[in-house]
């Protein structure tokens, strides 16, 4: 499924905030992540694989995002490897 990056982020600031207040939603999402967010509107293509992990004071998790097609510019790169791309994503979430 193709979702606005914006879109995504929003509904995931929503889960994030609900995880942070609900400890039995967090369990849920750590647990089976991809049932819990697709309840919540993020759908995921078939198939998909999905991991959340919950960083902690000691714990810090860093994703390293898929290359993009194409040729990739300077000026683009930091936004890129920062997740604030501003393009259309085809989520697997």
């Amino acid at each position: 499924m193709v979702q606005k990056n914006e879109d995504f982020q929003k509904k995931w600031a929503k889960v994030v905030a609900k995880a942070w207040s609900d400890p039995a939603f967090k369990k849920r999402l750590l647990e089976n992540p991809k049932e819990t967010l697709e309840s919540n509107g993020l759908k995921l293509s078939p198939g998909t694989k999905l991991v959340v992990n919950e960083n902690t004071k000691n714990t810090l998790y860093l994703t390293l995002p898929e290359k993009p097609q194409g040729e990739l510019l300077e000026e683009n790169l930091l936004d890129i490897a920062a997740g604030g791309c501003s393009c259309t994503i085809h989520h697997s979430l």
